[in-house]
């Protein structure tokens, strides 16, 4: 750490001041640096494009971001602070898979850094939306993201645990729990989430699975195009066969992060219900 401090700080130093947009020269960020997936998403939903100075390696990903058709012909950088200071960022927005050690060190060779910490509840996003925006300098436009968020929810106000018990199994035999966002959307829709113990992950075998199955099994992160040996159980026959749970795709991308997109993930869960379980709405 120190090492990387001391390199930094050099970095700064022998960096020419005219590289820099220049204190107060405007109201707007010129060059703003995504640090992570999840801050990818609110740049490329809230800030101009010629605004973007970089963003994460896997921002195009369209397994992992829904705005990620945006993203494309953007720089990409790889997440170290050396990068973002030669990119002469000045604004650094870091979301929930960001280093803390990078934020850390560009904050202290004076980059302005914008945290935008992790939230598990839709409800929370647009006041986060209208103060990532202000800070990129559009908050008209934060506010017009939060409006159409909130009439969202609004509409999916359906009382929670009426529906269908609903399981979302991953690579490894994990099932994301309580306190997620996954459990939060499975909720607006007016299903109950099959979460375990109650903990944010939880290991379950697959035999346990199969004999105390959810009505509908969720499998979100299937990766065809890079096969690996803990995505088989996704598709053991098992699963797939039993008489007790339908099974379904849904999109990763969307409750990944919550993000500007994630409530459009609600009218595709819902659907991808409705095909697997139909009449299961409360």
């Amino acid at each position: 750490m120190a090492r990387g401090w001391a390199a930094l700080l050099a970095l700064a130093l022998a960096w020419p001041a005219a590289a820099w947009p220049a204190a107060g020269a405007a109201t707007r960020p010129l060059r703003i640096v995504s640090l992570d997936l999840c801050s990818d998403q609110f740049v490329l939903a809230l800030a101009d494009r010629g605004q973007v100075a970089a963003l994460s390696k896997v921002a195009d990903d369209p397994l992992l971001s829904p705005l990620a058709a945006r993203a494309e012909g953007l720089p990409k950088h790889r997440g170290t602070a050396e990068e973002v200071l030669l990119l002469r960022a000045d604004l650094a927005v870091g979301g929930g898979f960001a280093r803390r050690a990078t934020m850390e060190l560009l904050a202290k060779v004076g980059v302005t850094v914008l945290r935008v910490p992790p939230i598990p509840r839709l409800a929370d996003l647009p006041p986060q939306l209208e103060r990532v925006a202000k800070a990129m300098g559009h908050p008209d436009r934060g506010a017009a993201h939060a409006a159409v968020i909130r009439d969202r929810l609004v509409g999916h106000s359906v009382p929670a645990g009426q529906g269908a018990s609903v399981g979302v199994y991953r690579p490894g035999g994990t099932m994301p729990g309580e306190g997620t966002l996954v459990a939060d959307m499975v909720r607006a829709i007016g299903m109950r989430l099959r979460a375990g113990d109650g903990n944010a992950r939880v290991a379950v075998p697959l035999e346990l699975l199969v004999l105390q199955p959810p009505d509908l099994l969720i499998i979100d992160s299937r990766r065809d195009d890079r096969p690996a040996m803990n995505q088989a159980m996704l598709d053991h026959p098992a699963l797939h066969r039993s008489q007790r749970m339908a099974v379904a795709d849904f999109p990763l991308r969307y409750w990944l992060c919550n993000s500007p997109a994630s409530s459009e993930g609600l009218e595709v869960l819902e659907a991808a219900i409705a095909r697997a379980l139909p009449g299961s709405r409360p």
